[in-house]
């Protein structure tokens, strides 16, 4: 068995009383050709959350690509912020990407697409991809969720300008984005008060 000279990349999957969707995120993870992947999936405290289905699905599915699986099931809820704040704490990986299961990757390709940005220019802290908003069958595409002056806006407004903009509202979906873990040492935690 050959050592994966890849950087682990931690794919943080939240749950909340969403886990009808979440075979269908985990098909779009077990499919990418990104081959060396942390999966935390975390549950905060859904009334119903099929523990063993879900461990026993990524076992007989992965195709190589998953490095490690932690499954996480909060015995209360904690809320969005601190969940996430809690599973950064327990990822490992060098690079970091949170999603939804209610969310799916698009292609094969996605974590590998978000990945090679930081190979060209390592001095890259996020990466932002387009996400394309669709019906709950993931087949019929509705919108791009990033407009195109929002896209203008991340690549030519100043720091300040952005974290004004995005105060006011989201237009960075989680899923579509990609940071190093290095930059939580710079920004510290999340706000427990947001």
């Amino acid at each position: 068995i050959g050592r994966c000279t890849s950087p682990l990349i931690s794919i943080l999957v939240l749950t909340y009383n969403n886990s009808k969707y979440i075979y269908a995120l985990l098909d779009s993870i077990l499919c990418q050709t990104y081959d060396n992947i942390q999966l935390i999936i975390s549950d905060d405290a859904s009334e119903i959350f099929p523990l063993d289905d879900v461990r026993n699905y990524v076992l007989d599915h992965s195709n190589g690509n998953i490095n490690s699986c932690v499954i996480n099931i909060n015995e209360k809820n904690i809320k969005t912020v601190a969940h996430v704040e809690k599973l950064l704490n327990i990822c490992t990986g060098d690079y970091i990407t949170i999603i939804a299961a209610d969310d799916a990757y698009y292609s094969v390709d996605v974590i590998s697409s978000l990945h090679q940005p930081f190979r060209e220019d390592p001095s890259l802290q996020v990466v932002m991809g387009q996400t394309i908003m669709c019906d709950c069958t993931l087949k019929k595409e509705m919108y791009d969720f990033t407009k195109p002056n929002e896209i203008r806006l991340v690549n030519t407004a100043d720091y300040v300008q952005l974290f004004y903009e995005l105060s006011c509202r989201i237009f960075l979906p989680a899923a579509g984005v990609m940071f190093k873990r290095d930059i939580l040492n710079k920004i510290g935690g999340l706000s427990p008060t947001y």
